[in-house]
C-alpha cells in the first residue's frame, strides 16, 4: 500500500463516525469518572489466536465472543484452551473528559500488550506461542499508563494476552487472580489511588512491626530454652515466633514488590505454610506450658493441620478459608480454653495470660467484622487492621511474658539456693576428699596384702621345697622326720593366714567371685567333717559330726565352701579347752524346684563370747580378748572371712554365744541342683586328670631314659634363693639358664631359644604376664612352653595368666615334685607336637593346615622355600634372611618344631617337590633336579635315594607302571 493510501485510510478512521459499526450495545459510554476511576468490565470482546491487525481500530470484532476479563482466570476456561488471545473494547468519552489527563491502572494475571487505537501504550510480561516461554507478571503498585484519546469519536482498547499455565495459582486471603482488569481514571484519581496504596504500604509497615516483635520473642525464647532445655514450651514458642517473624516479613512485601507471577504464587504457598505451622506450634507451646495431656481435641486439630495445605491447593476459591480462618481460630480458641483451665488449677501468674485470651476472643471477631464490611472500618480499613493485629499479638505476647516471668522466678529461686548449694558442695568436697583418702588407704591396703602375699609365698616355697628335699633325703631318721613335719605344718598354717588376708582384700575390691562346678555335696561334707577328727582327738576334745549319706549333686564352689567350714571348725578348736565338746551338723533341705538349702551348725562348749561383744565378732581383725595376756590366740580374720563368703553365696550366718558355756554358729547356703549324669562326668573327668598328672609313672620313666641334658630350661625369677633352688632341682636332668628379671629373661630367650621357660609373675623391669605375651607374639619364641609361678592363687589371676598364652600355672608355695612333673609333661607334649609336625611334612608342604602360631610359622617357611625352589644358591644364610631370624634362632626353631636343621628342611622340601614333578612326568631326571634347585644331578640322585630308598628313575618307572595298571 502506498503512503498516500495509508494517510487516506487514517483520515477515514478519524473522521468517520461510528467506526462503521451499527451495533449499539457493543459500545461503552463513559460520561464521567469517579475519583476512584471506572473499572472497565463490560463491553469486551475476545478472540483466541494472534493477528497484529486485531489491534487496528477498524477491525470488525462484531462476531467476537463477549467476555468479562476482570473475572478470575479459572472462570475463563477459554484462556486455558488457547496460548494467545485478544481482548477488544470500544468506548466513547464525554467531551468534558477530553479536557482532563486520563490514565489506566492495570491489574492482571498473565502477560499482556495494551493498544489504544492501534498504538501500543503498555506491555507487561512476555507473550509467546510456546507455553513454557510465557512469563506472567503483576504490574507494580501505583504504576499507570497515560491515556491520550484521539478526537471525540469512539476509542478502541485492544489487549493481546497470554496466560502462564505452569503456575500453581492459589487464592490467598480472598485475593482472586483476575485475567485483565483495566481501571480508567483521571490523573487526580491516580494520585488518590497512589495515596491509598501508600496507606496500604503503611499498613504493611504494621506487618514489619509484627515481624520485629516476633523476632524479639524468638530470641527471648531461644535464650530461655538454652538455659532451661527441659522446658520444651520455650522451644515451641521459639519455632512459633520464628515462623511468624518470617511470615509477616514476606506478607508485607509480596504484593508490593514481587512482580513475577511464578515467584508470587510460590511465596504465597510458603507464607500459607508458615502461618498454619505457626498456629500448630502455638498450640503445642500452650499444651506444654500448662502440662496439658494431649486429648481428642488436640489430635483432631493435628489432623486438621495436616489437611490445610491439600485443601488450600485442591479447593481453589475456598481452600484458604480453612487454613487462614477456621484452623487459626480453632487453635487459638483451644489455647484460650487451656489458659482458662490453668486459671482454675491455680497456676501462678496465669491471670495475665487470661487477659491475652480475652483480648483475642473479643478483638478477633471484631476484626473480622471490620474486614468483611459488617462494621464500618474507617478510612482505608484502619480499624480492621488495628483490631486484627492486636488480636493476633495479644495471646502470644501474654504467654511469652508468662514464660519469661516463670524463668525469672526460677532464676531467683536458684540464686536463693545457690548459697545452700555452695555450702553443700563444700561439705561434699570435704566428704569426697575423705572418701578418696579412704579409697587410697584401701588401695594401699590391697597392694600391701598383694605384696605381702608375694613376699610370704616366695620364702614359703623355699621352706617347703627344702623340707621336701630333706624329707626324701633323711627318710630313715624318724626324729628329723618329726621336725620336718612341724616345719611343714606351720608353713601350711602361715600359708592359710596369707590366703585369708588375700581373700578379704579381694572381697573388699569386689574381685572375689564364685566359680560353681557340679559336685557331690555329701562326699565333700563327709571329707571335711572327718578331716578334723584327728585334730580334736589330739587336743582331748570330744568331736561329733553328722552329714547326709545320700549323694546330693549341686553346683558349688568347693574351695570357698571348704573355707567356710574350715574357719568355723578351726575357730571351735581354737577356743574349746581340753575335755570340751564340739559338734558339726550338716543337713540339706529342698526349698523350691532345683534349689536346696544347706544348713550347717557348729556348736562348742568353749569360752563363749560376752553379750556386749557378740555383735562384733564378724568384724575384721576384731578379737573379744585383745589383751597381751589373752589365753587363746587368733587374728580376727577367720570369722570375718567366713561371713563374707556366706554372703557371697547369698546365704546367712548367725552366732549365738554365752560367756563361759560356749558358742553356736548357724549357716544357711542355697545351692542349685545339678543333673547327676553331668556331675558324675565332671567328677570322672577331674579324677582322670588327677590320675594322669600324678600317676604317669611309666611315661615318666620312658621320658627319663631319653633325658640327656639336651633340653635347655630358662628360669626367670627375681628372688635369688628361689631361682637357685629351682635351678638345683632341675639341674640333674636339664641344662639351666637363669635371669633375675623379665627383661633379662626376654633377651636370653631371644638369644638362646630355650626348650622351656619357668617365670615368676611379679618381677621388676618386666612382669611375667608381659614376658609371656611378648614371647608368644614373637614367632621366634612362640613355640616355647612357659610355666608361670605366682603368689596369686585366685581363679581370675590364673585365667589372666593363661589368656596370655602361658602353658601352665603353678601357685606358690609349690611342691618340688609337682614342678618336676609339670616340666616333664610340657617337654613331652612339645616332643609329641614336634613328631606330629614332622609327620605332617610327609605330604605336600602346602597341605599343612594352619591352626596355631607354630603351624603358621611352618606355612611361612614352606612358602619361602617354594618361591626359591629353582634357586640353587638359596642356602641357609639366604633362608635365615628371608625368615627374619639369625642362623642359630632358625636352627633352634626348626629343631623344636620338626626336629630338623635348616639344611635338612631345605633338602626335604626340594625332594618332596621333585617327587611330585616326577609323578606328573614334567621332565627327565636332570630337568627335575634343576627345577628344584639341585645343580648336580648325581647329588640329587643320592639325596633322593636316601629319602625314598630308590633312585629317581626307578621311582618314576614305578609311578608309570602303577598308572598303566590302573588304566
Amino acid at each position: 500500500m502506498c503512503c498516500a493510501c495509508k494517510v487516506l485510510l487514517l483520515l477515514l478512521v478519524v473522521y468517520t463516525p461510528g467506526w462503521a459499526y451499527t451495533v449499539a450495545d457493543s459500545m461503552v459510554q463513559i460520561d464521567h469518572l469517579p475519583i476512584e476511576g471506572k473499572l472497565l468490565d463490560k463491553g469486551w470482546k475476545y478472540m483466541p489466536g494472534d493477528n497484529p491487525e486485531w489491534a487496528n481500530p477498524v477491525w470488525n470484532d462484531q462476531n467476537w465472543q463477549t467476555i468479562d476479563p476482570t473475572q478470575d482466570i479459572h472462570d475463563l476456561p477459554v484462556l486455558w484452551k488457547n496460548n494467545i488471545g485478544w481482548f477488544r473494547l470500544r468506548f466513547t468519552l464525554d467531551s468534558a473528559l477530553f479536557k482532563e489527563s486520563l490514565a489506566l491502572l492495570v491489574e492482571q494475571t498473565g502477560a499482556s500488550e495494551i493498544y489504544l487505537n492501534g498504538r501500543l501504550i503498555g506491555k507487561y510480561g512476555k507473550i509467546s506461542f510456546q507455553p513454557e516461554q510465557v512469563q506472567a507478571v503483576h504490574p507494580p503498585v501505583g504504576e499507570f499508563i497515560s491515556l491520550h484519546p484521539i478526537g471525540e469519536h469512539p476509542q478502541v482498547l485492544a489487549v493481546r494476552f497470554s496466560l502462564q499455565k505452569d503456575i500453581p495459582y492459589v487464592v490467598f486471603a480472598g485475593r482472586y487472580n483476575r485475567a485483565v482488569a483495566l481501571r480508567l481514571l483521571a490523573i487526580e484519581g491516580v494520585t488518590q489511588i497512589i495515596r491509598g496504596n501508600t496507606d496500604l504500604l503503611d499498613y504493611s509497615f504494621l506487618d514489619y512491626v509484627k515481624s520485629s516483635i516476633f523476632f524479639i520473642l524468638a530470641l527471648l525464647h531461644l535464650v530461655l530454652f538454652y538455659f532451661s532445655p527441659q522446658r520444651k514450651a520455650n522451644l515451641y514458642f521459639f519455632i512459633y515466633s520464628s515462623l511468624n517473624a518470617l511470615n509477616y516479613l514476606l506478607s508485607g512485601t509480596i504484593f508490593h514488590y514481587v512482580q513475577l507471577a511464578t515467584t508470587r504464587m510460590h511465596l504465597l504457598i510458603f507464607i500459607f505454610l508458615l502461618f498454619t505451622s505457626s498456629c500448630y506450634f502455638f498450640l503445642l507451646a500452650t499444651y506444654s506450658i500448662f502440662k496439658q495431656r494431649k486429648n481428642l481435641i488436640f489430635w483432631l486439630l493435628s489432623t486438621a493441620f495436616c489437611l490445610t495445605l491439600p485443601m488450600f491447593l485442591w479447593f481453589y476459591k475456598t481452600g484458604w478459608l480453612f487454613g487462614l480462618m477456621l484452623f487459626p481460630i480453632l487453635t487459638f480458641l483451644e489455647s484460650a480454653r487451656i489458659t482458662f483451665m490453668a486459671d482454675r488449677k491455680k497456676f501462678s501468674g496465669i491471670r495475665m495470660v487470661n487477659y491475652g485470651a480475652i483480648a483475642f476472643l473479643v478483638l478477633y471477631p471484631l476484626a473480622l467484622a471490620f474486614i468483611f464490611g459488617l462494621l464500618p472500618a474507617g478510612p482505608n480499613g484502619v480499624l480492621g487492621h488495628l483490631t486484627f493485629n492486636l488480636a493476633v499479638l495479644g495471646l502470644p505476647v501474654s504467654l511469652s511474658i508468662y514464660l519469661a516471668t516463670e524463668a525469672s522466678f526460677t532464676s531467683r529461686s536458684l540464686e536463693a539456693k545457690l548459697v545452700e548449694v555452695q555450702e553443700l558442695s563444700e561439705k561434699t568436697i570435704r566428704q569426697e576428699q575423705e572418701r578418696q583418702q579412704l579409697q587410697e588407704m584401701n588401695k594401699f591396703k590391697s597392694r600391701f596384702f598383694a605384696n605381702i602375699s608375694h613376699e610370704f609365698r616366695t620364702p614359703l616355697s623355699l621352706i617347703r621345697g627344702v623340707v621336701e628335699k630333706l624329707r626324701k633325703k633323711d627318710n630313715s631318721d624318724l626324729e628329723k622326720q618329726a621336725d620336718y613335719q612341724i616345719i611343714d605344718r606351720n608353713a601350711d598354717l602361715l600359708l592359710q593366714m596369707v590366703n585369708q588376708m588375700l581373700d578379704l582384700s579381694r572381697l573388699e575390691e569386689g574381685k572375689l567371685t564364685l566359680h560353681p562346678q557340679p559336685g557331690n555335696l555329701s562326699n565333700l561334707l563327709k571329707v571335711l567333717g572327718g578331716s578334723y577328727a584327728s585334730l580334736f582327738e589330739s587336743k582331748g576334745i570330744t568331736y561329733r559330726y553328722t552329714v547326709p549319706l545320700q549323694p546330693i549333686w549341686v553346683h558349688m564352689d568347693t574351695q570357698k565352701l571348704e573355707q567356710i567350714i574350715n574357719n568355723l571348725l578351726s575357730n571351735a578348736a581354737k577356743f574349746t579347752p581340753t575335755k570340751g565338746e564340739v559338734s558339726f551338723t550338716a543337713t540339706v533341705q529342698m526349698a523350691e524346684e532345683q534349689i536346696c538349702i544347706l544348713h550347717i551348725k557348729v556348736q562348742d562348749t568353749g569360752i563363749g563370747v560376752p553379750a556386749a561383744q557378740l555383735p562384733r565378732i564378724f568384724d575384721r581383725f576384731y578379737q573379744a580378748d585383745s589383751s597381751t595376756t589373752r589365753q587363746y590366740e587368733g587374728t580376727g580374720i577367720g570369722l570375718a572371712l567366713a561371713k563374707e563368703l556366706v554372703e557371697l553365696h547369698s546365704g546367712k550366718i548367725v552366732a549365738e554365744s554365752t560367756e563361759g558355756k560356749g558358742s553356736t554358729f548357724s549357716v544357711q547356703l542355697p545351692f542349685t541342683l545339678a543333673e547327676t549324669e553331668q556331675a558324675e562326668q565332671q567328677s570322672e573327668s577331674a579324677t582322670l586328670t588327677a590320675v594322669i598328672r600324678t600317676n604317669g609313672k611309666s611315661t615318666a620313666e620312658e621320658f627319663d631314659k631319653k633325658v640327656n641334658h639336651s633340653q635347655n630350661i630358662l628360669i626367670v625369677e627375681d628372688n635369688a634363693d628361689l631361682r637357685h633352688f629351682i635351678a638345683e632341682l632341675l639341674s640333674d636332668k636339664y641344662r639351666i639358664q637363669q635371669a633375675e628379671n623379665g627383661l633379662a629373661g626376654y633377651r636370653i630367650a631371644l638369644e638362646t631359644i630355650p626348650d622351656l621357660i619357668i617365670s615368676d609373675l611379679m618381677m621388676p623391669e618386666l612382669d611375667g604376664v608381659s614376658l609371656c605375651r611378648k614371647l608368644k607374639e614373637d614367632e621366634r619364641t612362640s613355640h616355647i612352653p612357659i610355666i608361670l609361678l605366682t603368689a596369686k592363687a585366685d581363679v581370675q589371676s590364673k585365667i589372666s595368666g593363661l589368656e596370655t598364652g602361658a602353658d601352665d600355672y603353678l601357685t606358690k608355695p609349690f611342691s618340688a615334685e609337682e614342678l618336676l612333673l609339670r616340666v616333664k609333661n610340657l617337654i613331652q607334649q612339645r616332643q609329641k607336637m614336634r613328631e606330629k609336625f614332622s609327620r605332617s611334612f610327609s605330604v605336600q608342604p602346602t597341605e599343612v593346615n594352619i591352626t596355631s602360631a607354630d603351624e603358621r610359622f611352618l606355612q611361612k617357611v614352606t612358602t619361602i622355600m617354594e618361591k626359591n625352589l629353582g634357586n640353587a644358591d638359596f642356602d641357609i644364610d639366604a633362608f635365615s634372611r628371608e625368615v627374619g631370624m639369625s642362623r642359630a634362632q632358625l636352627n633352634r626353631k626348626l629343631n623344636a618344631l620338626v626336629d630338623q636343621s635348616p639344611k635338612e628342611f631345605i633338602r626335604l622340601v626340594r625332594l618332596k617337590r621333585a617327587a611330585h614333578l616326577l609323578k606328573q612326568n614334567q621332565g627327565n631326571i636332570g630337568e627335575v633336579a634343576f627345577q628344584v634347585g639341585f645343580s648336580n644331578p648325581n647329588y640329587f640322585t643320592k639325596c633322593f635315594r636316601d629319602l625314598y630308598g630308590v633312585a629317581p628313575s626307578e621311582y618314576q618307572q614305578s609311578v608309570d607302571t602303577t598308572r598303566q595298571d590302573k588304566s
